[in-house]
């Protein structure tokens, strides 16, 4: 990696981090989608709920609008609150552009919400039952072998070593120091296997 240009190990550092970082942090694979749910959850619920105010807003009675008017331009401050202070609540004396103005301002949350929601329907994705994978050691093993074969050359299968007790290889040695330098609990074996196959199936550089 020491012959990559400057910029280029700069974001494989930060690249590497980040990717260590959501692991350890299980924010990658079934944990991070049954989080997006529940966000997407929220945040439909919360576009109910504003919605539904803006609505209760606009349907203010008069005495209740000309309240939040006089609010707007501190007055209820200046009389504690008692509507005798500046004639009856019927007399608008108070901000008349007052409840149109919350009114704006609950569409314009409402509209953020719906944005920010429609960016996780429908993306979603699915797992089957059984004991959960390690998403995040593949995440960092693919960060490692796209990286390795763009300035080394194509990953391979680890080999067994001469006595066949360890694994050797540029590639998962490479793995190796990052799940460590990352304190990533996770064994590099099989993630070097499942990233040499995750390779395999990219087209080929153009280079090539």
């Amino acid at each position: 990696m020491s012959d990559a240009p400057e910029i280029a190990q700069t974001l494989l550092v930060e690249s590497f981090v980040s990717a260590l970082a959501a692991a350890n942090e299980n924010r990658i694979g079934r944990q991070f989608e049954d989080e997006k749910n529940v966000a997407y959850e929220q945040l439909e619920e919360i576009g109910k709920l504003l919605r539904t105010a803006s609505q209760a807003v606009s349907n203010l009675n008069p005495i209740a609008k000309e309240l939040l008017a006089r609010d707007k331009l501190s007055l209820l401050e200046l009389s504690n609150g008692e509507l005798d202070q500046f004639f009856w609540a019927g007399t608008e004396i108070g901000d008349t552009e007052a409840i149109q103005h919350h009114v704006e301002q609950l569409n314009s949350i409402h509209q953020s919400v719906e944005h920010a929601r429609s960016q996780l329907e429908g993306r979603f994705k699915k797992f089957g039952r059984g004991r959960p994978a390690l998403d995040g050691a593949l995440a960092v093993a693919k960060h490692c072998a796209l990286a390795f074969r763009e300035y080394v050359e194509d990953p391979h299968y680890p080999p067994r070593g001469n006595y066949g007790q360890e694994y050797e290889g540029r590639f998962f040695k490479f793995v190796e120091d990052v799940f460590l330098a990352g304190e990533l609990d996770a064994q590099p074996e099989a993630y070097t296997r499942q990233a040499v196959d995750f390779i395999k199936l990219l087209k080929p550089r153009k280079s090539e």
